[in-house]
């Protein structure tokens, strides 16, 4: 993925939302990696803002993965069915603690946002309150993402 084309051509936020709506369906495009890398080559001003449109840009695509578990859009889950039986047992054991696992699921990643995003539509979990806890972890863990580099940047530099 040419990343500097990318922000050329569409510009830093832009491209900032693209890339992590992609990873918010594709593990393989790591968006902490590439928030990492954003956040060296930017100036500390734009961390806030970056970090935002990642989390934005992450929970439209779990959102969309939250709906395919409420039925309203097929996505091809493939190997992860099995991994949605266990979360889906550990969501109904967590009834009515479900905040905090979202909160743990998406600003650790235990367990993966993902699998529980599917699961947190199937067990029809209020979407509001799906996509608010799951926006502030996820803005939570990029924004740890990003501190690092830019405090090892101020401190070397």
């Amino acid at each position: 993925m040419d990343i500097p084309g990318l922000i050329n051509e569409y510009g830093l936020f832009a491209t900032v939302y693209i890339v992590c709506f992609v990873s918010g369906f594709v593990p393989l495009v790591n968006a902490e990696i590439f928030l990492i890398g954003i956040a060296l080559m930017t100036k500390q001003e734009d961390i806030i803002p970056v970090t935002l449109l990642a989390a934005a840009g992450q929970m439209s695509a779990k959102t969309v993965i939250y709906l395919a578990g409420r039925g309203a859009v097929r996505l091809p889950l493939g190997k992860i069915e099995a991994k949605i039986t266990r979360i889906q047992a550990l969501m109904h054991k967590w009834q009515g603690r479900t905040t905090i696992l979202l909160l743990l699921s998406s600003a650790v990643g235990v367990p993966p946002f993902y699998v529980v995003s599917f699961v947190a539509g199937i067990g029809k979990i209020n979407i509001l309150h799906f996509c608010a806890t799951g926006f502030v972890g996820r803005w939570v863990r990029f924004y740890v993402c990003v501190l690092f580099p830019q405090l090892i940047q101020e401190n070397v530099f």
